[in-house]
């Protein structure tokens, strides 16, 4: 079936066993400008996965309702007007994507695209796009984060979070984060001193106001990361010192704020409340995005991190390299397990799915 390629199909939204292997039509770069054809070797899982599949998070419309938002893999295939010198069959790639990355083949855009170089494993590179783009967006894009600030980055131990974690250390900020205290070694691994992750069950959940203002001494932090939404957004305003900014990314507890919050908190401190995504982003702010992220110098750092902590993306720190922080690689026929182990929240960091390791294998 040379038209035809295997994908994860959603027949009918719902739980994590309705995700499944099937065939669809093979997507062609041929007539649209710009873009590149990838066979994919590694797909990694997000959130957002998880919320398309159950109906809840339809894609853009000029997006592929397969699921997926980044992928690594090798070019096969190269569409009209793309730069010959940026671009060329057989280079080894990962990109970030509006969907359709759970595939054997993934139609990208150049802009979004970033050549790899050869000693950064492929599946090390599958986990890097959606999660350090979105933490990059997030602290410098709409945070307007500055050196020797204090962040808070909620869900420290997820994949943007540990991510976010290591792009604060560098610039000498100060990163507080909670999470369950499973994750919390983990944190203080990755440089968080212990005063500054909080166990967020330990008390009334959700809990992290009280601890982080006892570690400023009542001053507060900057800037504030927030995935979750509704039921933290009173404790976000109580923790962000005068002129402090709050980004909200993710409403994993819902939309509507419980109880009476009390908007004069705001007034009075004279904070800032963004909300953003990546997803819904246009092409020209993605493509200055990774321009802005995608440089020699991180490159170095994430191939540092690849020979330190090896195949599984980083998992001990040293030599000035990233954590890709990798927490599991899986057989994509396992995709529907994989969703239910990211719902139940077992993971910190990445979940990768294996589409064609072969692929990394040839390369090295």
């Amino acid at each position: 079936m040379p038209n035809k390629m295997q994908a994860v199909l959603v027949s009918t939204p719902g739980p994590p066993e309705n995700a499944k292997l099937g065939f669809t039509s093979k997507p062609s770069c041929r007539e649209k400008p710009g873009t590149l054809l990838v066979k994919v070797a590694y797909a990694a899982l997000n959130r957002a996965d998880t919320l398309q599949r159950q109906g809840l998070y339809p894609p853009p419309p000029d997006a592929s309702d397969i699921l997926g938002l980044e992928l690594s893999g090798i070019i096969v295939d190269i569409g009209p007007n793309v730069d010959p010198t940026a671009f060329k069959k057989g280079d080894r790639a990962m990109s970030l994507v509006t969907g359709g990355a759970y595939a054997e083949y993934c139609l990208v855009d150049t802009a979004t695209t970033m050549r790899l170089p050869a000693s950064l494993p492929l599946c090390i590179a599958a986990a890097i796009p959606e999660a350090w783009l979105t933490a990059y967006q997030l602290l410098h894009f709409v945070g307007h984060f500055q050196p020797g600030q204090k962040v808070l980055v909620h869900a420290g131990a997820s994949s943007v979070g540990l991510a976010a974690i290591q792009l604060i250390l560098e610039q000498g900020g100060i990163p507080f984060a909670t999470a369950s205290a499973g994750k919390l070694p983990l944190l203080h691994q990755m440089g968080v001193l212990p005063t500054h992750a909080i166990d967020y069950t330990k008390g009334p959940n959700p809990y992290f106001a009280a601890e982080v203002l006892a570690a400023t001494d009542g001053e507060g932090v900057h800037l504030v990361l927030c995935c979750v939404g509704a039921s933290y957004f009173t404790q976000n305003l109580e923790v962000l010192a005068k002129e402090g900014r709050l980004v909200l990314y993710g409403l994993m507890s819902g939309a509507m704020v419980p109880g009476d919050a009390d908007l004069r908190v705001m007034m009075k401190k004279l904070l800032t409340v963004t909300a953003t995504t990546l997803r819904g982003r246009n092409i020209d702010y993605k493509e200055k995005l990774v321009r802005s992220f995608w440089t020699g110098e991180r490159k170095g750092r994430f191939v540092r991190g690849a020979m330190v902590g090896g195949r599984e993306g980083g998992k001990e720190s040293g030599g000035g390299g990233y954590r890709t922080n990798v927490f599991r690689t899986v057989g994509w026929e396992e995709v529907g397990e994989a969703h239910a182990m990211m719902e139940r929240n077992e993971n910190a960091g990445k979940i990768v799915l294996a589409v064609d390791p072969t692929l990394d294998e040839a390369e090295g």
